[in-house]
């Protein structure tokens, strides 16, 4: 299992990759869809081709923008096409509506946030960030144990020494009376 030694959240691989599959799901054409898309009698198989796009200012990060006046004439012209292209049942990803991706996509992500950071119902060993977290109590208690024996071992050499000087006091006592 792969260890997270992170801020669970920042910069996160799983969600990184979660939204670059939710971008590939919007843009990639569903295949297998049969209408009457327009005049042309070919179906909506992309966001686009109904008024679905992608705002240009890179600023806006990807935006949705809707053209409403498209958006209203492929539903009008083919609704159930429109409908198919977010609801297509399909046995692989390009054949599946773009509902049904996003669905799938935001499942997978959800099992992999829950194998990383976990459950209130999940004991600690069951996901990566409760082992994470049992390593380092490991490690805590293994350097506490190192601290108490330099301590014992401290208290061991002091008491020596303070019986060594009491023994030395004794004797210089002793000599100085001679």
């Amino acid at each position: 299992m792969k260890k997270r030694s992170r801020a669970f959240f920042y910069n996160d691989n799983i969600l990184s990759s979660a939204l670059s599959q939710m971008r590939l799901n919007l843009y990639s054409p569903v295949s297998g869809l049969s209408g009457t898309a327009g005049d042309t009698g070919q179906s909506y198989n992309q966001l686009a081709q109904i008024g679905l796009t992608t705002s240009s200012d890179y600023t806006a990060h990807g935006k949705l923008v809707i053209d409403e006046s498209t958006l209203k004439a492929a539903i009008s012209a083919d609704p159930d096409g429109v409908m198919k292209l977010f609801t297509q049942s399909g046995t692989d990803s390009s054949s599946q509506g773009i509902a049904k991706r996003l669905y799938n996509t935001l499942s997978d992500t959800i099992s992999q946030v829950k194998q990383a950071a976990g459950t209130t119902a999940m004991a600690d060993n069951q996901y990566d960030l409760g082992q994470s977290i049992g390593d380092m109590n490991t490690k805590i208690s293994n350097f506490t144990d190192q601290l108490k024996d330099v301590q014992n071992r401290y208290y061991s050499e002091f008491t020596a020494m303070e019986q060594a000087i009491e023994q030395a006091n004794t004797q210089s006592a002793y000599l100085s009376k001679i």
